[in-house]
C-alpha cells in the first residue's frame, strides 16, 4: 500500500499528523474528539511497511490476543518471541517480536503492582 491510499484510507477517520523520523513517515490516526492515538502507520520509500494498533475496536476478536492481555496469553497463542526489543518512549515496555507471523506486542507495566499487558500490536509488511 502506497502513502497515497494511506492517506485516502485514513481521510474522515479523525485527525492525522504526519512525522518524519529518518527515512521513515509515521502516519497517527487520533480518535475522534479525542487527544488519544488510534493506530500509526508506518512508511518507507513511499510504502507501508508497519502499522501499530492502540485501540481494541480495530483488532479482530478471532485474531486471539486483545490490548490488555498479558503476557502469558500472548505466549499461549504465538509461543516464544523471536525476539525482544526495548521500547524507547515507553513506560518500561518491550516489543516481544513474532516475524514469522509478521506481528509484534509491545507490553508494558500499566500499575507497579500487576504484570505487564498489551498495550499495542504491530503489525509488519511482509514484503
Amino acid at each position: 500500500t502506497s502513502e497515497q491510499e494511506t492517506n485516502k484510507a485514513l481521510s474522515g477517520k479523525g485527525a492525522i499528523n504526519k512525522t518524519k523520523v529518518n527515512d521513515w513517515s509515521v502516519w497517527s490516526l487520533q480518535k475522534p474528539g479525542n487527544e488519544e492515538v488510534s493506530l500509526q502507520i508506518y512508511t518507507k520509500n513511499g510504502q507501508v511497511q508497519a502499522i501499530r494498533i492502540f485501540d481494541s475496536s480495530l483488532i479482530s476478536p478471532d485474531f486471539g490476543v486483545k490490548l490488555g492481555d498479558d503476557l502469558g496469553t500472548v505466549k499461549q497463542k504465538f509461543g516464544e518471541p523471536s525476539f525482544i526489543l526495548s521500547e524507547p518512549q515507553s513506560r518500561g515496555g518491550q516489543n516481544y517480536v513474532y516475524p514469522i507471523s509478521q506481528v509484534s506486542f509491545q507490553l508494558a507495566y500499566t500499575s507497579k503492582t500487576t504484570a505487564p499487558k498489551v498495550v499495542s500490536l504491530l503489525i509488519f509488511n511482509a514484503n
